[in-house]
């Protein structure tokens, strides 16, 4: 009889055993999950930065080709004006 309680507390800690890791790749695949949305949300967040750089400066560039066509128009009409 023993034996029997002895073979039955193996094979409760065994089926323990084998829940535990079972629990702990779980956990181990939502850390990996985890990390990964951390990452893509990294990029994204550096995607959204870069987008709003280039728009700042393609905004400067209008900017400074609208000065430049003022500046063009204005020396025009100026000469036009003498002549």
């Amino acid at each position: 009889n023993s034996a029997g309680v002895t073979n039955l507390l193996l094979d409760t800690l065994c089926k323990l055993r084998t829940e535990q890791e079972e629990h702990l790749a779980t956990a181990q695949k939502g850390l990996l999950l985890d990390n990964a949305y951390k990452d893509r949300e990294k990029q994204i967040l550096s995607s959204q930065l870069i987008i709003k750089l280039k728009e700042r400066a393609l905004v400067s560039y209008r900017k400074g080709l609208a000065t430049l066509r003022w500046k063009l128009k204005r020396r025009h009409f100026k000469k036009r004006s003498f002549n």
